[in-house]
């Protein structure tokens, strides 16, 4: 192998001559400094003996990690560094990365055949997705490659462009969840705020079927008393009209002379029977006064019960009407204020969520009032 050749694969590896891993890495695989070939050779056979000694470079790094460790374990403290400078002439980091390829692939040759700057860098995966990882192909820099084609470098990309992919997916479906979670609860409260409503409109559909109730009997009374109303008003006149006729009749006995059928009776008997039947004219008078005032009276409560029978029906008839417009109202707006807050929780949950709050403390206060 060529000096050249050399290099690449110490660079593979990860090796640096100036720590003398270089002169290791050419003791453990028999490389010297040779002249150049005297003659050029086919590219695509150099290529291919490149690929066999990275091979043959990796499962090395991994044999020499195993006895690393082995030594390790052995050594007193306070040896490890003296004897990898002197017995082994391994950097520490070198001999670092190498334990650690020894323990992560020592049962994957596939990886370890990739050479160690790859299988060091497949090191960020989690060991259960390396080796599918590295049997896949992957985009970067635009270009679809394998691992194997790629450069270390590029590996290192792919693998930060994995991570950042994988945590950007799990990020939105955490969020995803989140907002399902949240619409989960917004459904639920809205649910019971629809319970809540729908309990509230049953109360005040209740209300109105009792103002309606009442306000069948209000009207009911009503009738009776405007019946009775017109009762006493015709009892009245009738009196009125008695009276005046009594008084009529009073008037023209007090003018006329008693007649007498058979002979003319004295003076005297002539007073009296105009005094009695004057009398019995007045006695007829009072009566109808009497009858007529109890009339008028009668017919006075009755306008008065009437009036504020009125007044009770045109009240209530309007603390219906209104209640009723109201109600209606706010049940429309009510379904599109629902409406509008399902909007904003698609865009913007935590909003969603103080409006909410907002609507159940109203429909608190409502429940409170009834």
């Amino acid at each position: 192998m060529s000096m050249e050749e050399a290099k690449r694969v110490a660079a593979e590896l990860g090796l640096d001559d100036e720590e003398g891993d270089g002169a290791m890495l050419a003791r453990q695989f028999g490389m010297t400094n040779q002249p150049p070939e005297p003659e050029e050779r086919d590219l695509d056979v150099i290529t291919e003996e490149i690929v066999f000694y990275k091979r043959q470079a990796g499962v090395s790094i991994i044999e020499i990690g195993k006895r690393l460790n082995e030594a390790k374990a052995q050594l007193e403290h306070g040896r490890w560094l003296d004897w990898l400078r002197e017995k082994v002439d391994i950097s520490e980091r070198n001999a670092q990365n190498f334990m650690r390829l020894a323990r992560e692939y020592s049962k994957s040759a596939e990886i370890a055949d990739l050479g160690a700057t790859k299988a060091l860098a497949l090191l960020a995966l989690p060991e259960s997705e390396r080796e599918k990882f590295a049997a896949e192909k992957h985009v970067v820099n635009g270009a679809e490659k394998s691992v194997e084609d790629m450069t270390g470098e590029e590996l290192k990309k792919a693998i930060r462009e994995r991570d950042e992919a994988k945590a950007r997916a799990e990020n939105a479906e955490q969020s995803r969840a989140k907002m399902e979670a949240d619409m989960q609860v917004l459904k639920s409260r809205m649910e019971a705020a629809e319970t809540e409503k729908e309990s509230a409109v049953a109360k005040e559909s209740a209300k109105l079927d009792a103002l309606k109730v009442k306000s069948d009997g209000l009207e009911e009374k009503l009738k009776t008393l405007r019946k009775k109303e017109q009762e006493a008003k015709a009892e009245a006149e009738n009196a009125r009209a008695e009276k005046a006729e009594l008084s009529k009749q009073l008037e023209e006995l007090k003018k006329r002379p008693v007649e007498v059928a058979v002979e003319k009776p004295s003076q005297e008997e002539l007073d009296k029977l105009r005094a009695e039947a004057e009398t019995a004219a007045e006695e007829k008078v009072k009566d109808a006064n009497a009858r007529l005032m109890a009339a008028e009276a009668k017919a006075d409560a009755a306008d008065r019960a009437a009036e504020e029978l009125r007044r009770q029906l045109a009240a209530a008839d309007k603390d219906t009407q209104a209640f009723q417009f109201l109600y209606e109202e706010w049940q429309h707006k009510f379904n599109a204020m629902i409406g509008a807050l399902q909007a904003v929780g698609n865009a913007n949950p935590e909003k969603a969520e103080k409006l909410k709050k907002a609507i159940h403390a109203a429909m608190e206060r409502m429940g409170e009032m009834a």
